[in-house]
């Protein structure tokens, strides 16, 4: 019982290769042991060694089958398994039922509802989560994310959460970026959450010397019809492979479609890794002797940063998933441009920053637009009307923008905005806003997500994106650039917030980079009024798509690989 005691006190304390072998030893002198097994799957799923976590809570469980806390961590395993979700509730339930007071049941099930898109469920759940735990600051994290993601704006201790979310707490920024345009917030929370989950001591590789070609290991979870793999995937078809040898990762992800088999058929070694565990998958990286490991998923949903805080390369570099600073000593280098980082923020970066020469963020350019695939009535908006859209996550609006909108709207009384559909809630709540500030619910039209040469081509309907403010529009934004659509955006502070701009201005449309609330809506007004301005301003970016460097994804494959060829060249004569 001592030995399992300590292995709980070593968790705690973040020790997690010590708490295993105590309780791993606890286990032996007391197999009949049920805690003992319970800490073992913890400290696991901690891990992120899911499946062998699995396999000693359930040995719990036979061995007491009334222990809720037992269920409420098989819950929270299952949870990371996207087709055991309904399992995961089914356990966490059954925790609640035998532990009605357990807090980090009522957390898990919150979790496993707003996956489900079960949002005003999920609220509940992590309201009942902070009444049983006053200071669960992570449950707390997760109530305010989901009232954002279904634009609900009436919490009265929305302030309150946020003085005290300004202090020390392990928090995950990226959860908070949506919130606040603060990059000195942003460093502080990466650093702080770093500090409890990934620091530990990293190994210190050197350059391998044998490598004949510079071997490069991509990490991610999104290697399908996702926004970063609409992105990137061309960098991977690009890339010298006289030069590179090109390692991909897929580190989560059982999701495969046209998007997968591209970068299967452009890359060197496709490892599927997703069900091991982060050491694993680190010993499978060091084999392959890389030269540079790039993560791209950073602090976002089902990274595995651990991998990295190990140090799987000599050179770590985050790159276009996470858009801010990760916090972790052993990323060395972040990719961005002048725009999104400017000199006098990269004191707000953990990372070195290595500057590319025009925008940070790499295009397709053989993204398809079906132009005729989409008529005015399938989209099920007006017709003779002024199309303002945002096609940014809902959870991007908040009521900053929103006010300004419907200001936009009642200024021009033929106009209407379109946007999409994150889910049932936020377009229920939106709507009801809507009516709040005077303006018609029905003015807002929303569009369903669609394959995307489809959804591209619906681009051509509307008449002016509008950007949100603390987090832009990034694949999106450049979405509708492609597409030929102006996009007003606001440049703010944090690499969040000045993205479009980075977008913008490599296309040469300086004109809609607004600095002020009230120049942006001065702009959209003004657009939105002069259709002789707005058209030469299509006009323009239409020109610049083929002139300029921001969907010149050859330009940008080969001045990307230059830096990195720098990098190993820094690195070898270090």
């Amino acid at each position: 019982m001592a030995y399992s005691n300590l292995g709980g006190i070593l968790k705690e304390e973040g020790n997690l290769e010590e708490a295993e072998k105590f309780t791993r030893k606890a286990i032996n002198m007391m197999p009949e042991y049920g805690s003992a097994y319970t800490n073992l799957g913890s400290i696991l799923m901690n891990k992120s060694n899911y499946k062998e976590a699995e396999i000693y809570t359930r040995k719990a469980i036979k061995i007491n089958p009334q222990c809720g806390i037992s269920y409420a961590n098989l819950g929270g395993i299952l949870l990371n398994n996207k087709n055991s979700i309904d399992d995961a509730e089914r356990y966490t339930r059954k925790s609640i039922k035998l532990m009605p007071n357990l807090a980090i049941s009522f957390f898990n099930l919150g979790i496993i509802l707003r996956i489900k898109k079960k949002y005003i469920e999920a609220i509940e759940a992590f309201k009942k989560s902070i009444s049983l735990k006053k200071d669960f600051i992570n449950a707390q994290t997760e109530l305010v994310w989901c009232e954002a993601s279904i634009c609900e704006w009436s919490n009265q201790n929305y302030n309150l959460f946020f003085k005290k979310t300004n202090n020390n707490e392990a928090l995950n920024p990226w959860s908070l970026m949506t919130f606040e345009d603060d990059p000195y917030l942003h460093f502080k929370r990466a650093l702080n959450f770093c500090l409890k989950n990934h620091d530990v001591e990293t190994l210190r590789m050197d350059l391998p010397r044998k490598n004949i070609r510079i071997r490069i290991g991509y990490f991610s979870c999104d290697l399908y019809n996702h926004a970063t793999m609409h992105l990137i995937v061309r960098l991977f078809e690009l890339h010298n492979k006289s030069n590179f040898e090109i390692f991909v990762y897929n580190i989560k992800s059982t999701i495969r479609d046209n998007f997968t088999e591209r970068v299967i058929e452009s890359v060197d070694r496709f490892r599927n890794v997703e069900d091991l565990s982060d050491q694993e998958i680190v010993n499978v990286a060091r084999k392959d002797k890389l030269d540079i490991a790039i993560d791209l998923k950073g602090h976002t949903k089902d990274s595995r940063m651990s991998i990295f805080a190990n140090r799987v390369a000599p050179i770590q570099i985050s790159y276009l998933g996470y858009p801010g600073t990760t916090g972790m000593k052993s990323i060395d280098y972040i990719i961005a441009d002048e725009i999104v980082i400017p000199k006098n923020n990269k004191q707000y970066f953990s990372e070195k920053v290595i500057y590319m020469p025009n925008c940070y963020q790499c295009n397709n350019d053989t993204k398809m637009i079906l132009d005729n695939s989409i008529s005015l009535s399938d989209t099920m908006l007006p017709e003779n009307k002024f199309v303002y859209t945002c096609f940014n996550s809902n959870y991007k609006i908040t009521s900053k923008e929103f006010d300004i909108w419907m200001r936009l709207l009642l200024n021009k009384t033929d106009s209407v905005l379109w946007l999409i559909k994150s889910n049932d809630q936020a377009q229920i709540n939106l709507r009801r806003e809507a009516e709040k500030r005077n303006v018609d619910p029905s003015r807002l039209i929303f569009a369903e997500h669609i394959q995307l040469e489809k959804h591209l081509a619906r681009h051509k309907y509307g008449d002016l994106a509008l950007d949100t403010f603390n987090v832009n529009g990034h694949t999106t934004s450049s979405d509708a650039l492609w597409s030929g659509l102006p996009l007003l955006t606001m440049i703010g502070k944090s690499f969040t917030a000045r993205v479009s701009a980075s977008l913008l201005s490599s296309l040469g449309i300086n004109e809609l980079i607004t600095n002020t609330e009230i120049e942006y809506e001065e702009k959209a007004n003004e657009l939105a009024h002069n259709s002789i301005k707005l058209e030469k301003i299509k006009k323009n970016i239409n020109q610049a798509k083929s002139k300029s460097s921001l969907f010149n994804t050859k330009l940008f494959v080969i001045n990307y690989e230059q830096k990195l060829k720098d990098l190993v060249t820094s690195h070898s004569n270090s």
